[in-house]
Order: structure tokens, then sequence, then C-alpha cells
């Protein structure tokens, strides 16, 4: 079989390959994945991932499992529901606890099309042909998504939830998904309140403004109460209680992976954490069941690097935060470490501890509401920059590498701002570069590299006058 190699290297056993080799093949066909791509793949991961790590061949795995489950999950599940990101992840765990299958299907193809095989173009294009005109700003993300469905990978689903809260294109992506494949798939929108006074956040914290948990838990109410309606799928309150368990256990065991980036130097890189960023953000079915693994085996050879002080940059390189990896080329990735830089935390992700506090709620909606809101991201603007000055304290970050990317107008429409604020406030220098980090064809490499090692220098400058002066 010629994807033995790159499957095993993934952590499949020899009994899981050969029980799963008919579907394996069936979906490598459906996606034109033959031994070229297998070839680059093995490259690709050896060249850029800690595949000694268990834990890292494991969480591959798991992500080659959720490519084989979506692309056969029509033939496999009575009923398919597809959400978008980033939709509050324990109604998508839910669903999954009922029996159903749901995914969001643009986030499993970048993660193995882009970063394994480093086959996502055809899916960009195929998608700019189609109503997401080139230059117009359009999210690599949502490229994906409507990219897949045309090409034929990912089947047509019994209902769609769409956020139309963080991202207003997600849901005109699912509508011109349904232009393509006219027909009655329900779309069922999802509503959040972003906006705020500015001190409203850090004057309350870590509390949320009553108004604010009551819409949003009424949104996944009414959400539920559709899905039955529209769907025929039924979420129960103990689904929804599983779900918040569940979605808990793997999102407290990454916030010990994240706990051991503090280490100096940085103990592991930004693509293998860039792998369990999406699976304790947005989990699925394979991460719900085999993520805690996955992250408890990582987490202790990392503990075990730490205190041999090994890293994969060198000791006392300049600390930043930055929004997030690059999830379609890992070769940018490592070069923004090759460069000198120790890019330890993605600050929409980290969790403090003083948000882990007793809700006053009695109804789980509104308990999951606040969670979600009181993350910062999802509040406002202000909440998130807060949030990243908080980071900056907690992980001694030296600066902040923003990728505002021009594609996605929450990341890119407040980056001026963002830069003033923080840099004002904590002294952190805050690069910001106008990518896309999903679809990379137009972020060249050289021209990130030069401005990404002034970035550097001026960095390292800036500590060894600090060092000299304490």
């Amino acid at each position: 079989m010629f994807y033995t190699e790159l499957f095993t290297l993934c952590g499949y056993s020899e009994e899981t390959l050969e029980k799963d080799a008919p579907r394996i093949e069936k979906t490598l066909e459906i996606a034109g994945l033959g031994p070229a791509d297998m070839d680059r793949a093995i490259e690709r991961l050896n060249t850029y991932f800690w595949m000694e790590c268990e834990g890292i061949r494991k969480c591959w795995g798991i992500w080659l499992k959720q490519f084989v489950d979506l692309a056969l999950c029509r033939e496999e599940h009575e009923k398919v529901i597809y959400y978008t990101y980033p939709l509050e992840p324990r109604l998508g765990c839910a669903i999954n606890c009922a029996g159903y299958y749901a995914a969001t299907p643009e986030f499993v193809n970048i993660m193995v099309l882009g970063m394994m095989f480093g086959a996502d173009a055809p899916y960009f294009e195929t998608a700019e042909l189609n109503g997401m005109t080139p230059g117009t700003g359009m999210c690599g993300a949502n490229k994906m998504r409507l990219g897949a469905f045309l090409k034929g990978l990912n089947p047509m689903p019994d209902a769609f939830i769409v956020s139309s809260f963080y991202c207003d294109n997600e849901a005109k992506t699912d509508e011109l998904v349904c232009h393509h494949f006219p027909g009655d798939i329900p779309r069922i929108y999802i509503d959040n309140c972003l906006s705020a006074n500015w001190d409203e956040y850090t004057d309350m914290y870590p509390d949320v403004a009553e108004h604010r948990v009551g819409y949003f838990g009424a949104e996944l109410r009414n959400c539920i109460a559709e899905l039955k309606e529209k769907a025929d799928v039924v979420v129960t309150d103990e689904h929804f209680i599983q779900a918040r368990m569940e979605h808990a256990k793997i999102f407290l065991n990454f916030m010990r992976l994240l706990e051991c980036m503090k280490a100096d130097p940085m103990p592991i890189s930004n693509n293998d954490l860039a792998l369990f960023y999406m699976m304790a953000s947005n989990p699925e079915r394979r991460s719900m069941a085999e993520g805690m693994d996955a992250i408890s085996l990582l987490v202790k050879d990392v503990e075990a690097r730490i205190e041999r002080g090994e890293g994969v940059t060198p000791k006392g390189a300049p600390r930043i935060g930055w929004l997030m990896a690059w999830y379609t080329d890992p070769a940018i990735n490592a070069m923004v470490e090759e460069v000198g830089l120790a890019p330890v935390v993605a600050p929409m992700w980290w969790v403090s501890n003083r948000d882990i506090v007793k809700s006053k709620y009695d109804d789980f909606h509104d308990k999951v509401a606040e969670t979600f809101i009181r993350g910062g991201t999802m509040h406002s603007n202000s909440a998130l920059i807060w949030r990243i000055e908080e980071c900056v304290k907690e992980f001694n970050l030296d600066g902040i590498l923003w990728n505002a990317s021009y594609a996605c107008r929450p990341a890119a429409g407040m980056s001026m701002m963002l830069k003033k604020i923080i840099e004002e406030n904590t002294g952190a220098p805050v690069l910001t570069l106008d990518v896309d980090i999903i679809d990379c064809r137009d972020s060249p490499i050289e021209a990130l590299r030069t401005r990404i090692e002034t970035y550097t220098e001026m960095l390292k400058l800036k500590k060894m006058g600090k060092e000299r002066r304490a």
C-alpha cells in the first residue's frame, strides 16, 4: 500500500491500518492523493515537525483520521452537521456527544491538505473561479470550505450552523455554497453581541455583563431548537453537560502545554504547537476521543526536554506572542524561529488561571456563553488588547508579531489600534504583517524573512539594553 509509510509515521498501528485500509484508499482516491503526495508529506513532516515525539505522531494520526471521517461522513452517519469557526466549541462537541457527525470541514482540510501535503492551492483556485474573486479579500478558510465542496471532497450536510458574529464572511460563504448546491439544506445562524464600552471588560473581569451572557445563551438554545425542528437532530441537556466536561479536559491539558512554553529556551516549535491549538479550540470527534492522550504524551516529552535544558531556539532569544501560526505552510513558521525569534504563545488561545471561576448561572447554556465571552476575543477589541497585555506579562514577552490577515476583518481591522495601545502600555514592540495565514500563495517567504529579520535584530538590541541597565 503506497500510503503505509506515511500513516505508520503518524501513529497508525499495523492492525488499525489494515482495518481502515478500504476507508483510507477511498478517501485518497476522492482527494486525488497518490504516491508522490505521500512522499512529499513524509518529507514535510520529518523536516518541520518533532516526529520523534509520540504525542506529535499521534496528533497527526488524529488529523488524518478526521480527514478520512470527513470525506466519508455522509456514508457512515445518519446525520451530518457542519459548523463554522469560531463557533462556541462545546456546541459542536454536544452534537457529537449526541451521536451525530459534526465538524468544521475547512480546518480539517487545511491541516491535512495544507500543512501535511502542501496540496491546498487547487481548492483555493477552484473557489476563486466560482464566486470568491481573487483580490477581494476572501478568507483562505472560507475558500477552502467552498473549494472542497466544489471539488467533491466533502459531501453536503443535513444542516449548516453559521456563526455570523465574528466573521461576516462565513455566513456569505455558506450562502454561496448553497447557491452552487441548491436544495433545502437549512442554515442555522448563531449571533453574539461583540460591542462594548471600552472599559467594560476590565471593569467587570472576570464577570461578564448579564445582557451579553443572556443574549448568547439564548442563541445557543435557539440553535438547539432549530436543529431539532429543521434537521431532526436532538441535543439534550445531558449532551451539553458532557460536552462541557470533555472540552474542559482537553483545553485544561493544553494549558499545561502552554505553561511549558514559559521555559527558556523555547521547548517546541510552533509547527508542533499549531497541531494542538486548533484541536483544543475546535475539538471534533477524534480529538475528543484521542486528543487527551496525544497532549499528555507531548507534555511528558516537553517537560523532559525542559529538564535537560533543551529547546528549538537559542536560550535568551526574544520571546514573542503572535496572532497564530501559518496553517498551510510550515516553512514560514520554521523561518520565524530560524531568524532567532521564540514565538511562545498565541494570546488569542491563552487562558489565565483567573478565568477559571465558578459561574453564578444555573442554566448550562448561560454557563457556556459566559465562558466563551470571558475569553476576550469574543467580547470586544478592548478585551482582546487587554488580554494580550496580560499575556506580555505572564510570558515575559519582548514583542508581538501580529499577523493581520488582510482577508480576516476581525484580525486586520484592529491591527493599528492594537499596535499603538500595546506599545504604549507594555513597551513591547508590535510588528504588523499583512498576510493570509491560510492561503499562503501571497505570503512570499523571503519577503517575510526580510521584515522579520529586521524586527528580530531590533528586539535583540532592545533586550540587550534592558539587561545592561538591570
